[in-house]
């Protein structure tokens, strides 16, 4: 039921709340998401998979965390809620900023520094296993930190003249089945088509027949070893 006091303009602040909040969400639980799983999904069959999946991780989602955070602090200054970093989600807040940040740095490194197949015997390199579980890993906290911001800050801070609608929260509940959902499908049909890839080309390297790649194009395959 709408509460009485909902059908009144929000007031500027909720408006700057808003916005943040909607960025985060849509960086955090859309884009991010969807970089993740042009990766899952298309590595196996092109070698512009890591194109696709650096422009939606970098260059657009970067920008709308980026203001997003902008606005949360702002918002926090604006609000006088006892000032940044004083409470959970806040604190998480600066925490996903940071390990956003971090997991570029990380992806990018994996991408063009790469060890000799020799450094680990001809293992996958543990650093790309990192990388994927980290992602994961920054996905779920912000499912989180969202959820904890629609039920617990907005009330908290705004004092919850106009509630978060319901479809807020069906949007955040869809995002996040969907995404996980997704992903461990595209898991349980290309991983081991990935690994028998990379393995391919690790052994190719070894055994002076060609650069080193981690597999990520899937070059180097004969048509029987690739399905």
């Amino acid at each position: 039921m709408s509460s009485p006091t909902s059908s009144l303009p929000l007031t500027p602040i909720e408006e700057h709340a808003r916005i943040h909040a909607h960025l985060m969400t849509l960086g955090f639980l859309a884009l991010l998401p969807a970089g993740i799983l042009v990766a899952r999904y298309f590595r196996t069959f092109t070698r512009r998979w890591w194109f696709g999946h650096t422009l939606i991780q970098a260059i657009v989602s970067g920008p709308v965390i980026i203001a997003g955070f902008v606005y949360g602090y702002q918002s926090t200054q604006r609000l006088f809620t006892g000032g940044h970093w004083n409470d959970p989600h806040k604190k998480i807040g600066l925490a996903l900023f940071i390990l956003y940040l971090v997991q570029l740095v990380i992806g990018l490194s994996i991408h063009y520094f790469k060890p000799s197949p020799t450094f680990f015997k001809g293992r996958r390199p543990p650093q790309n296993y990192f990388h994927a579980l980290f992602g994961l890993a920054i996905v779920a906290l912000a499912s989180y930190q969202v959820h904890y911001g629609m039920f617990i800050e907005w009330a908290r801070s705004t004092g919850n003249l106009h509630p978060v609608a319901m479809g807020c929260k069906h949007f955040w509940l869809g995002c996040t089945t969907v995404f996980f959902g997704l992903y461990f499908i595209g898991v349980a049909l290309f991983l081991r088509r990935q690994y028998r890839q990379e393995a391919v080309a690790r052994d190719k390297t070894l055994n002076g027949n060609g650069a080193y790649g981690d597999g990520e194009s899937g070059r180097g395959l004969t048509k029987q070893q690739k399905v």
